[in-house]
């Protein structure tokens, strides 16, 4: 009976705002099928290999100096692990793909010797139709960063070899459309300096648990064939990590029953 409420209002918006329904319709099939192809490629049903927080950080305590706790950013869970993985290099050299606000970079960077970011220019995101409220509050947090390299560029169109440096830690987290990511992905192996350099992809899930397999089909399909086994969902958190470090990988089981808590502490300030 409920959802035959909803025909009415369903014919209204697909009679007056077409768009909204097909954009819904493109991404549910699209959705469904990355997630065949992650099934049938890799036979992950579930999602991305998982990994327990806590056999990556044994003895985490994290912290976030700066975060907004507005739309689009990434969790403070997130902002943290990358704090913590900056801190394992001594003098860390940080890329990060996709930066708007600034927050990660504001987090990361008292921890590393250089960082780049790369991120659509104000133009560029003009061009893809973004308000001037979304261009104004880009790299609203990181401008000011003295140890910070801002590029103005697409991701996909841009030359990164142009940057002349390998680096430690590596967080992308621009387009996040199957293309996108299995662009970014392709380029970013190429960056790594060393065996113990670490990248970070966000958003492979949603809510933490449930997958994104447009991301994670994306991330799997562009990462080299021999680094696929070292990539996986760290759990807690709506990241994927490669780290050339074998871990005891489970497939998620979901909802999943909670075998840790977290103690967080908030603290808020006017800027």
């Amino acid at each position: 009976m409920k959802k035959i409420k909803l025909v009415f209002p369903f014919l209204k918006l697909l009679l007056t705002k077409p768009s909204v329904i097909l954009k819904a319709l493109f991404h549910a099939v699209n959705e469904n099928m990355r997630k065949q192809q992650v099934i049938d490629k890799y036979g992950l049903k579930n999602g991305m290999q998982e990994v327990d927080f806590l056999e990556v950080f044994p003895q985490f305590k994290g912290e976030v100096e700066v975060h907004s706790l507005l739309y689009g950013t990434s969790m403070p869970i997130d902002m943290a692990v990358l704090v913590e993985f900056a801190k394992r290099f001594n003098g860390c050299d940080y890329l990060e793909i996709g930066t708007w606000r600034g927050e990660s970079l504001v987090n990361v960077a008292p921890h590393c010797n250089s960082c780049v970011s790369v991120s659509l220019s104000d133009d560029e995101m003009k061009q893809f139709g973004f308000n001037e409220k979304y261009v104004r509050v880009q790299r609203f947090f990181s401008k000011d960063l003295k140890n910070v390299k801002h590029v103005g560029a697409n991701s996909r169109t841009f030359d990164f070899h142009s940057l002349n440096q390998k680096f430690d830690l590596i967080f992308v987290d621009g387009d996040h459309s199957y293309d996108g990511v299995l662009s970014d992905t392709k380029k970013v192996f190429e960056l790594l300096k060393n065996e113990n350099s670490i990248i970070v992809w966000h958003d492979c899930v949603a809510q933490y648990e449930i997958p994104d397999f447009e991301v994670v089909a994306g991330i799997l399909d562009g990462a080299p064939a021999d680094k696929r086994d070292k990539i996986f969902h760290l759990k807690n958190t709506l990241c994927a990590v490669y780290m050339n470090k074998k871990f005891n990988y489970k497939q998620p089981d979901f909802p999943a029953i909670p075998d840790k808590k977290f103690r967080m502490k908030i603290e808020v300030e006017n800027i």
